[in-house]
């Protein structure tokens, strides 16, 4: 009767640890799915807005040289208006 009792608890023990096992690899494998799925996603978004990426760098470079420009033309006239003073230094 021991025995029994003996092979029954380890059975039940046995099946427990299995269970908690497969819900281990379960829950890995619904991790490593949703992982997928997420790169999945934002390779795919980043394939779409790679047009945008590139609208977007034009832009900034016509932005960049019109501010490259105008500091130019302010740098100039202060460039002007420093000399103009040198020049004619008035008392």
């Amino acid at each position: 009767r021991p025995l029994v009792s003996y092979l029954i608890l380890k059975w039940k023990w046995y099946n427990c640890c299995k269970k908690k096992r497969e819900e281990e690899r379960m829950k890995a494998f619904a991790i490593g799915l949703i992982f997928l799925i997420a790169v999945s996603i934002l390779s795919v978004l980043g394939v779409l807005l790679f047009p945008l990426i590139i609208v977007l760098g034009f832009f900034l470079k016509i932005i960049l040289i019109l501010l490259f420009v105008i500091f130019s033309i302010w740098l100039l006239g202060k460039f002007i208006i420093f000399v103009w003073e040198k020049i004619f230094k008035t008392k």
